[in-house]
């Protein structure tokens, strides 16, 4: 065989098999394509798979919702029905592995019970007991536990199970929570003086424990709770009272009388109310003095929103295991939720409203002066801002 045709030989060699092979690779797309094309056609409509996640910041624990979608667009490249269906059992799964981890706590169930038998008023006369203020009071840390540190007690009066069940009542029936809570808290300052008194005359005695809340728990997480139900739910009435709760605070040094509501968390309760104040029936005075004060108040911070767990819900966010365990996503799974606004501690500057020993900011006392003139205006009667002592 010369050296052209061995050439030729191969030449025709070569072609033959570029050819096979342009065919077996033509052969794989057109058979992956009919495939893929089938697969998608396939695919059916799958609702909104929707999940509560349990999520946590600066250990402040939260609700949000996680939205897991399926496209009803049959292009989409989301997961199909079996696989939708293979995450939601392993989330419930993950869910009952969770639940015999951390299972509900006997202190929560007799919580719960405790509440249940309970009437509205009882609720309302109820705030401080045990039962519910102990454990909403021991998950907080890094902030100082005093009753004069507005950033502690923004945070216990929203893990109040108490109050959350009285929010949520009252934002379906205002007309009843209202009247009950503007009696209470009225009770409740009106004896805050001698609560006061007793409190230092029992530390002076050596009595630093109770085996039920005394008179001064009592009043004080009365006027807590009902400082912020009431600015909630919009009672604008409640205005006289929340600005004589400010006048009577004094801090340490001496004279010692504090108020039972620290400083920054009346005067933002106030400004609740003032900002959604109707404008109709007042005079042209309080519209301007409203104005003056709004205009001054554009420095305070908005409040935080957050979405936490009913108050008869098997766990709530605030249980301290299910931080340990790292349950919360699973735990948190389907429980009942509300949303709650948490006040600031601080001007849109950064700057402290007040200290954590109740002193508070001249720029505080300068918005209170604004905010008091708007309600001596509108609220002139007498009975309404009667005062009790100013302190022992």
């Amino acid at each position: 065989m010369t050296n052209q045709e061995l050439r030729r030989r191969t030449f025709f060699v070569l072609i033959a098999i570029g050819f096979v092979a342009s065919l077996l690779i033509a052969v794989f797309l057109f058979g992956s394509r009919s495939d893929f094309q089938k697969h998608r056609q396939s695919l059916p409509t799958h609702a909104a798979n929707t999940q509560e996640v349990h999520s946590s910041e600066e250990s402040e624990t939260k609700l949000v919702t996680n939205s897991k979608v399926s496209s009803a667009d049959p292009t989409s490249a989301g997961p199909g029905t079996g696989q939708l269906q293979d995450q939601d059992v392993e989330m419930a799964a993950r869910r009952s592995e969770a639940l015999m981890e951390v299972p509900p706590h006997p202190w929560r169930k007799t919580l719960l019970a405790n509440i249940r038998t309970e009437n509205l008023e009882q609720t309302i006369r109820n705030f401080a007991n045990f039962d519910d203020s102990s454990l909403a009071e021991t998950s907080i840390s890094d902030w100082d536990s005093a009753e004069t540190c507005a950033e502690f007690q923004s945070r216990v009066v929203v893990r109040l199970m108490r109050v959350r069940r009285v929010l949520a009542y009252g934002r379906q029936h205002p007309e009843e929570v209202i009247p009950l809570l503007r009696k209470a808290f009225r009770e409740s300052l009106v004896g805050w003086a001698a609560a006061f008194e007793k409190r230092q005359q029992d530390y002076a005695n050596g009595i630093n424990t109770y085996g039920e809340p005394d008179v001064y728990a009592r009043d004080q997480k009365s006027c807590l709770a009902a400082t912020y139900i009431l600015a909630e739910l919009g009672d604008h009435q409640a205005l006289p009272l929340l600005a004589h709760q400010y006048r009577i605070h004094h801090p340490w040094p001496p004279p010692v009388f504090r108020a039972p509501v620290p400083p920054a968390m009346t005067l933002y309760a106030m400004h609740r109310l003032a900002s959604s104040h109707p404008r109709d029936s007042l005079s042209p005075e309080a519209a301007q003095a409203l104005e003056e004060y709004l205009t001054m108040a554009k420095c305070l911070s908005t409040s935080e929103e957050i979405t936490a767990t009913v108050w008869d819900a098997s766990y709530s966010e605030s249980d301290p295991r299910l931080s340990i365990s790292g349950k919360q996503q699973e735990v948190l799974q389907g429980q009942g939720t509300m949303t709650l606004a948490r006040y600031p501690n601080q001007f849109t500057d950064g700057s402290d409203m007040q200290d954590s020993n109740g002193i508070k900011s001249q720029r505080l006392d300068l918005l209170f002066a604004k905010l008091d003139a708007f309600i001596s205006l509108t609220y002139p009667n007498p009975n309404l801002r009667q005062a009790p002592s100013q302190g022992p």
